[in-house]
């Protein structure tokens, strides 16, 4: 049933937004745009919160951590779900809790 719901959100929405991150993957978009940003720059100095999906097997949460962690300062908060690629969706419930427990701890 949840997976019909699923499936049903992103039927009305179309894919294309969903997607659009692949097309960036796949040309050389991103690539582009990052020759644009200044050096100080590089290191993200603003608050991040990374939600890793740990039954992802093509966007590898150890992989994205890692990269994260790289280009992140102290401002970095990872939690890590048990979930495939659409955390999002799979689950929203709790992902959401740690979103709002993340947003008011900034202040």
């Amino acid at each position: 049933q949840e997976r019909a719901i699923q499936m049903a959100l992103l039927s009305q929405g179309g894919f294309a937004a969903p997607l659009n991150w692949y097309k960036i993957l796949t040309t050389s978009i991103e690539r582009d745009d990052n020759q644009g940003i200044p050096s100080e720059n590089v290191v993200l100095k603003k608050p991040v919160f990374f939600g890793a999906a740990l039954r992802d097997y093509l966007a590898l949460a150890a992989t994205f951590i890692a990269s994260t962690l790289q280009n992140s300062n102290d401002t970095l908060t990872i939690q890590q779900y048990d979930s495939s690629h659409w955390v999002m969706l799979e689950v929203k419930d709790k992902l959401n809790a740690d979103l709002l427990q993340w947003i008011e701890g900034l202040n």
